[in-house]
Protein backbone atom coordinates (compact mmCIF):
# COMPACT_ATOMS: atom_id res chain seq x y z
CA UNK A 1 0.00 0.00 0.00
CA UNK A 2 1.36 3.37 -0.99
CA UNK A 3 1.07 6.28 1.42
CA UNK A 4 -0.57 9.36 -0.04
CA UNK A 5 0.50 12.77 1.20
CA UNK A 6 -2.21 15.38 0.94
CA UNK A 7 -0.79 18.88 1.37
CA UNK A 8 -4.11 20.03 2.84
CA UNK A 9 -3.90 17.60 5.77
CA UNK A 10 -3.21 19.28 9.11
CA UNK A 11 -0.53 17.84 11.38
CA UNK A 12 -1.57 16.18 14.63
CA UNK A 13 -1.61 18.28 17.76
CA UNK A 14 -0.45 17.57 21.27
CA UNK A 15 -2.91 17.18 24.12
CA UNK A 16 -1.46 20.10 26.14
CA UNK A 17 -1.88 22.52 23.23
CA UNK A 18 -5.44 21.37 22.58
CA UNK A 19 -6.36 21.66 26.26
CA UNK A 20 -4.93 25.17 26.34
CA UNK A 21 -6.95 26.09 23.23
CA UNK A 22 -10.14 24.87 24.93
CA UNK A 23 -9.16 26.75 28.09
CA UNK A 24 -8.71 29.92 26.01
CA UNK A 25 -12.27 29.54 24.65
CA UNK A 26 -13.66 29.20 28.16
CA UNK A 27 -11.56 31.99 29.69
CA UNK A 28 -12.52 34.32 26.86
CA UNK A 29 -16.18 33.64 27.63
CA UNK A 30 -16.80 32.23 24.15
CA UNK A 31 -18.01 28.71 24.96
CA UNK A 32 -21.13 29.43 22.95
CA UNK A 33 -19.14 28.96 19.74
CA UNK A 34 -19.59 25.22 20.16
CA UNK A 35 -23.36 25.66 19.77
CA UNK A 36 -23.69 28.60 17.42
CA UNK A 37 -20.43 28.58 15.47
CA UNK A 38 -17.59 31.08 15.55
CA UNK A 39 -17.68 34.58 14.13
CA UNK A 40 -14.51 36.50 13.28
CA UNK A 41 -14.71 38.44 16.56
CA UNK A 42 -14.90 35.16 18.52
CA UNK A 43 -11.78 33.91 16.77
CA UNK A 44 -9.83 37.09 17.47
CA UNK A 45 -10.73 37.10 21.18
CA UNK A 46 -10.00 33.39 21.69
CA UNK A 47 -6.72 33.52 19.79
CA UNK A 48 -5.56 36.55 21.77
CA UNK A 49 -6.34 34.68 24.98
CA UNK A 50 -4.52 31.57 23.71
CA UNK A 51 -1.34 33.42 22.75
CA UNK A 52 -1.26 35.24 26.13
CA UNK A 53 -0.81 31.95 27.95
CA UNK A 54 0.87 29.69 25.39
CA UNK A 55 4.63 29.38 25.76
CA UNK A 56 5.44 26.59 23.32
CA UNK A 57 6.46 26.47 19.69
CA UNK A 58 4.40 28.79 17.49
CA UNK A 59 3.78 26.12 14.84
CA UNK A 60 2.33 23.71 17.42
CA UNK A 61 0.12 26.45 18.85
CA UNK A 62 -1.09 27.36 15.38
CA UNK A 63 -1.94 23.73 14.63
CA UNK A 64 -3.93 23.49 17.86
CA UNK A 65 -5.93 26.59 16.94
CA UNK A 66 -6.61 25.32 13.42
CA UNK A 67 -7.86 22.03 14.85
CA UNK A 68 -9.95 23.90 17.44
CA UNK A 69 -11.75 25.96 14.77
CA UNK A 70 -12.45 22.90 12.65
CA UNK A 71 -13.81 21.20 15.77
CA UNK A 72 -16.11 24.19 16.33
CA UNK A 73 -17.38 23.75 12.76
CA UNK A 74 -17.94 20.03 13.26
CA UNK A 75 -19.81 20.71 16.51
CA UNK A 76 -22.56 22.33 14.47
CA UNK A 77 -23.74 18.80 13.58
CA UNK A 78 -26.89 17.94 15.51
CA UNK A 79 -25.50 14.63 16.81
CA UNK A 80 -22.49 16.36 18.36
CA UNK A 81 -24.60 19.15 19.83
CA UNK A 82 -26.91 16.55 21.38
CA UNK A 83 -23.90 14.86 22.99
CA UNK A 84 -22.62 18.20 24.26
CA UNK A 85 -26.00 19.13 25.74
CA UNK A 86 -26.28 15.71 27.37
CA UNK A 87 -22.79 15.56 28.86
CA UNK A 88 -21.86 19.21 29.39
CA UNK A 89 -18.38 20.67 29.44
CA UNK A 90 -16.78 17.28 30.17
CA UNK A 91 -17.78 16.35 26.62
CA UNK A 92 -15.80 19.28 25.22
CA UNK A 93 -12.59 18.14 26.86
CA UNK A 94 -13.09 14.67 25.40
CA UNK A 95 -13.92 16.11 21.98
CA UNK A 96 -10.80 18.28 22.03
CA UNK A 97 -8.62 15.25 22.85
CA UNK A 98 -10.24 13.31 20.01
CA UNK A 99 -9.71 16.23 17.61
CA UNK A 100 -6.01 16.35 18.48
CA UNK A 101 -5.29 13.03 16.78
CA UNK A 102 -8.07 12.62 14.20
CA UNK A 103 -7.22 13.15 10.54
CA UNK A 104 -8.07 16.69 9.48
CA UNK A 105 -8.15 17.90 5.90
CA UNK A 106 -8.57 21.64 5.40
CA UNK A 107 -10.96 21.09 2.47
CA UNK A 108 -13.24 18.69 4.30
CA UNK A 109 -12.82 19.43 8.00
CA UNK A 110 -13.68 16.75 10.54
CA UNK A 111 -16.28 14.21 9.51
CA UNK A 112 -18.81 14.37 12.38
CA UNK A 113 -19.33 10.60 12.54
CA UNK A 114 -15.59 9.90 12.59
CA UNK A 115 -15.26 12.50 15.32
CA UNK A 116 -17.95 10.72 17.35
CA UNK A 117 -16.11 7.40 16.94
CA UNK A 118 -12.86 9.05 18.03
CA UNK A 119 -14.61 10.59 21.06
CA UNK A 120 -15.91 7.12 21.97
CA UNK A 121 -12.34 5.74 21.76
CA UNK A 122 -11.06 8.49 24.06
CA UNK A 123 -13.84 7.74 26.56
CA UNK A 124 -13.09 4.01 26.41
CA UNK A 125 -9.37 4.61 26.96
CA UNK A 126 -10.15 6.79 29.98
CA UNK A 127 -12.49 4.16 31.41
CA UNK A 128 -9.77 1.50 31.08
CA UNK A 129 -7.27 3.81 32.74
CA UNK A 130 -9.66 4.52 35.60
CA UNK A 131 -10.47 0.81 35.95
CA UNK A 132 -6.78 -0.05 36.07
CA UNK A 133 -6.18 2.55 38.79
CA UNK A 134 -9.15 1.28 40.78
CA UNK A 135 -7.90 -2.29 40.62
CA UNK A 136 -4.37 -1.30 41.58
CA UNK A 137 -5.66 0.69 44.55
CA UNK A 138 -8.20 -1.90 45.70
CA UNK A 139 -5.63 -4.71 46.10
CA UNK A 140 -3.58 -2.93 48.81
CA UNK A 141 -6.79 -1.87 50.52
CA UNK A 142 -8.07 -5.45 50.49
CA UNK A 143 -4.72 -6.73 51.75
CA UNK A 144 -4.70 -4.14 54.54
CA UNK A 145 -8.21 -5.11 55.56
CA UNK A 146 -7.20 -8.81 55.64
CA UNK A 147 -4.15 -8.09 57.79
CA UNK A 148 -6.18 -5.91 60.15
CA UNK A 149 -8.80 -8.64 60.63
Amino acid sequence: MQAVLDPKDVALSGAPEMRLALQAVIQAGRSGVFMRGAQERDRVIVEEQFWKTYEGRKDRGGIALIRLWYLVEAMQARRLQDLFLGEGYAFLETAVMAAATLRLNMDWGFAPQRLIWSIDRVKAARAVTRLGRTQRLSRPVAMAQTVAA
